[in-house]
């Protein structure tokens, strides 16, 4: 596993070169909304002992928190993975294992060990725990909501004889997946092996002595993806459980090979650098496996979350109900939109109603004169047009009796008066 990377530090050099090839922000936001079909993203990588998240609805990274860990193999940190929520970040370099919400606050030591090893990729089971190695062994750690460790359990013990550790975790379901480094095959080999951790049955992935460095589980739990049993010159496999080959991932342009792929939450998309770090998210439902470069060079061991589609358009245009302007003793107003999901907010004296108004959550009364102003709000989409109706409070008269009437006559009042009717 370490040939690998000796040619990645080599070529990270021209970073300054390479990276005048860089998307601007806003071709990023663009293109992920072409790509994508307008799903929210993110993307966590190393940057110079940081931690910086790329959000690529706005195309712009900001360092989240200083991650000052020694470089791995001259690459910076070494591996990063989002839970599915997209809200907390596992963080791992060769000895330390920290868990941190997404915006970088509260950071916490998981796992802190004495054996150095490169890689040794740390996967989230749900929001809630985290499966790593250990290098010895393979764990999983529950995950506290202030980002805690909790309980430790062993889901693959010590190596057998003529092995020597394990790395490259990944998790997926009833599934487990880790590299078995070897010693018994004429040189230190890399053993890739899926085990159910319910039934304790494991596959092993490819064939015994090669070196193939990276396992990474299908999301669906239908197979594996690996890279790559021949000594990094052949793109990534992606099997089922059977060891067929049903799938492979494109070489990345311009180059010979891909490292550092991960898979999303889902089978649509997998992120991977080349062997020059050069980014690129690959749509694994497409013919051709299409890309979306993100970045070259910049970005060290990255992760792509990206969440539900956020829609277009404006927010339909808030109702004031009702349409009657004048009421006496009190009325009962009610707001609608026609988006669902969207945020309704006003304003009771005309003012310019905005997100920062009082929010509409039930039908409310007036009982004095109000000019109503609404506008209504959805993440994702342009807000409304502003609607306004203003509510006028009017006094009754008290109604008057007649005194003068007489039996079988016609009485009409005028210029308060009564006058018989002849």
């Amino acid at each position: 596993m370490r040939k690998l990377f000796a040619s990645a530090i080599f070529l990270f050099v021209s970073i300054g070169i390479l990276r005048a090839q860089d998307p601007t922000p806003q071709q990023i936001v663009s293109g992920w909304a072409a790509f994508s079909g307008n799903k929210a993203g993110k993307v966590v990588y190393g940057l110079n002992n940081k931690v910086m998240v790329l959000d690529l609805k706005t195309g712009l990274a900001n360092a989240v928190a200083d991650f000052p860990i020694a470089n791995i193999f001259g690459v910076g940190n070494a591996s990063y993975r989002f839970s599915p929520s997209g809200t907390r970040i596992a963080c791992q370099n060769d000895k330390t294992l920290i868990v941190m919400n997404a915006d970088g606050s509260n950071q916490k030591t998981i796992w802190q060990g004495s054996i150095g090893w490169d890689l040794i990729v740390a996967d989230w089971d749900g929001d809630s725990a985290v499966a790593y190695s250990t290098f010895d062994k393979v764990v999983e750690t529950a995950v506290h909501a202030d980002n805690s460790a909790g309980a430790t359990q062993v889901l693959v013990p010590g190596p057998a004889a003529g092995g020597i550790g394990f790395c490259s975790v990944c998790r997926s379901g009833d599934y487990i997946c880790y590299i078995d480094i070897r010693a018994n095959c004429g040189g230190a080999c890399h053993r890739p092996i899926v085990r159910n951790v319910k039934t304790n049955a494991f596959i092993e992935t490819v064939d015994r002595n090669n070196d193939a460095c990276q396992l990474r589980l299908k999301p669906d739990g239908s197979g594996t993806s690996i890279y790559d049993p021949n000594y990094h010159t052949n793109p990534a496999q992606i099997k089922n459980f059977s060891n067929v080959l049903i799938d492979s991932l494109p070489i990345a342009p311009g180059m010979y090979s891909n490292l550092g792929y991960r898979w999303t939450y889902d089978t649509k998309f997998i992120i991977h650098l080349n062997e020059a770090g050069a980014v690129y998210i690959r749509n694994m439902t497409t013919a051709n496996k299409d890309y979306f470069f993100l970045a070259s060079g910049n970005m060290a061991w990255p992760d792509l979350w990206e969440g539900d589609a956020i829609v277009s358009g404006q927010v339909g245009q808030p109702q004031i109900t009702p349409g009657d302007s004048l009421f006496s003793d009190s009325v009962a107003v009610t707001l609608t939109t026609s988006t669902s999901g969207a945020s309704i907010y006003y304003t009771l004296n005309g003012g310019t109603p905005s997100n920062g108004s009082t929010l509409y959550n039930a039908s409310f009364t007036l009982k004095t004169s109000a000019t109503i102003k609404a506008i209504a709000y959805k993440s994702g989409m342009t807000a409304s047009l502003v609607t306004s109706r203003s509510y006028v409070s009017v006094a009754m008269r008290t109604p008057e009796n007649p005194t003068l009437t007489k039996p079988g006559l016609d009485y009409r009042y005028d210029a308060g008066s009564w006058s018989e009717i002849g």
